[in-house]
């Protein structure tokens, strides 16, 4: 099952991580203003629109998360 294979926990555990550096103002700053950050983001929404909500609600989460967290750049 998708919610059990390692591979999965690995791009969970990954999402936590990148949404951890969007709470702080350099790495929201890293993300909005690099390219591979911006690259980062562009993937993650593009994630969201694909992904299915019953097998994808903690992954989806996530990203939610840290596109939230992006949002507060310039408060």
């Amino acid at each position: 099952m998708l919610y059990l294979s390692l591979t999965y926990q690995f791009v969970l555990a990954l999402c936590g991580t990148v949404t951890n550096i969007a709470a702080s103002a350099p790495g929201r700053n890293f993300l909005v203003k690099e390219k591979e950050g911006v690259s980062l983001l562009d993937t993650y929404v593009s994630v969201l629109q694909e992904a299915t909500a019953g097998q994808h609600s903690k992954l989806k989460s996530l990203i939610v998360m840290a596109l939230y967290n992006v949002r507060y750049l310039n408060t």
